[in-house]
Parts: structure tokens; C-alpha cells; sequence
């Protein structure tokens, strides 16, 4: 009789590896309903394939493609007068670091409770708010994780509340975004603008001109202010 031989097969580590996982999902599932089991799958899948593909950061928020919208508050103090004014408005990024957008503001005038008393027979005549309507452009050079810088400037229509005068008007803003979480960003800015021209201003507040030091022009002047507000990426 002869004598045979059987050659011994050795599994490599890595299949080893793979019989032991799939029994111990095999008695996992014994014991563990169905969602769960297939939880522990994709697991281990991924656990298989490697880390998952980064998430986009927050500094590419900034680029071609983006749409935005925002919510803000600005607020001055011309000579006589305090304005406080609401910012709704809206964006996209035609180009990566450039924003074409549109924003419509709406600003009070809280008048010095002084000068109306003076000149208490111009002041029953003033406007008390006017309504802005800008075209803007906003170039975006430094992006980064947390935050951005930009600039925003646009030219406009300036609608007073006084007879519906309109003028044109010019706005120049340094800002920063300043990421929040999510697709949320705080927009920090100062606010440079003027009304123009500037006797057209003039004529929306009274139809004579006022004696002098009545200080009734104060929002004609160049003014500036801060900005505060939310800006939303999508």
C-alpha cells in the first residue's frame, strides 16, 4: 500500500483576517436585529476602503458657483441726526473671490430733539426714513478656514420718505466674514456713502433753504458707520 501525502493549504493573513470578521458578524446577527447588523457592516466597509473624502471647507464658500444671503443693521450719526438703518440682501459668486449681488435698505432718522425745536417749521416738513436700493460688487481676496476679508462697493437709488424724492447714492464697505459653523458667517464692516448730488439731496429734506446753522443736510454729508449682520452660503 502506498503512503499518500496531502499538501496543507495556509490561508494568508489578510484572508484570515476577512473569514474572522465575516464570523463574527455571522454571530453577531444572532443577537443584534437588523438595522444594527447592517450598521456594523458599513463599518467595517469603511473601516476596508479607507477615511472618507475630506469635507469642503469653509474657505471654498467663497467660490464660483456660491449663492448668498444676508440680514444686517448699519447705523451713523450725520450732524443733527442718528440713522439706524435695516440690510436685507443677496449674492452670487460669478467667479471665485467676485460676488454680484443686490441690498435693500431702509434707514430711520432720529432727529436731535434740539434742532427740531428750533426749527420747528422746517422740521414738521422732514422725512423721517428713506428706502436704498444698491447694486453691489464684492471682491473676496483672502479666504481662509475661519474667515474672509472683503470689499463691497455699489451705486444706487435713494428713495426719501418726504414725497418720494429720489437721488443716487455710492457705497464703499471693508468688511470681514467671519465663520460661524455650517454655512453660517458673521459679517463685520464699516460703511463709507454719500447721497449725490448733493443738491438734489438737499431738496428731499426742505424746499427753502433753512437759516444757517440749522444743520437739517446732515445726511448729504460723506458719511460713515459700522455694519453688523449674518451672512448665509449655498
Amino acid at each position: 500500500m502506498g503512503i499518500g501525502y496531502h499538501r496543507r493549504v495556509v490561508p494568508s493573513p489578510r484572508a484570515d483576517r476577512r473569514r474572522r470578521l465575516t464570523a463574527a458578524l455571522g454571530a453577531l446577527g444572532l443577537l443584534v436585529p437588523g438595522p444594527a447588523l447592517a450598521r456594523a457592516e458599513r463599518a467595517s466597509d469603511a473601516a476596508v476602503e479607507g477615511p472618507a473624502a475630506p469635507q469642503v471647507r469653509a474657505a471654498d464658500r467663497w467660490t464660483r458657483g456660491t449663492w448668498t444671503a444676508g440680514l444686517g443693521l448699519t447705523a451713523g450719526i450725520p450732524e443733527g441726526m442718528t440713522t439706524i438703518g435695516g440690510v436685507v440682501r443677496g449674492g452670487h459668486y460669478v467667479v471665485t473671490g467676485l460676488e454680484v449681488g443686490l441690498e435693500a435698505e431702509v434707514t430711520v432718522f432720529l432727529w436731535n430733539t434740539a434742532l427740531t425745536a428750533q426749527w420747528r417749521e422746517y422740521a414738521e416738513r422732514l422725512p423721517s426714513y428713506v428706502v436704498r436700493a444698491t447694486p453691489t460688487l464684492r471682491f473676496t481676496p483672502l479666504r481662509r478656514e475661519a474667515f474672509a476679508l472683503y470689499l463691497l462697493g455699489g451705486l444706487g437709488p435713494t428713495i426719501f420718505g418726504r414725497d418720494a424724492h429720489v437721488t443716487g447714492h455710492w457705497l464703499l464697505s471693508p468688511g470681514m466674514l467671519i465663520w460661524l459653523g455650517g454655512r453660517v458667517h458673521l459679517d463685520l464692516a464699516f460703511r463709507f456713502t454719500q447721497p449725490f448730488p448733493y443738491e438734489a439731496c438737499a431738496e428731499a429734506f426742505v424746499d427753502d433753504a433753512p437759516p444757517p446753522g440749522a444743520s437739517l443736510y446732515g445726511y448729504c454729508d460723506f458719511r460713515f458707520g459700522p455694519h453688523l449682520g449674518v451672512v448665509f452660503s449655498f
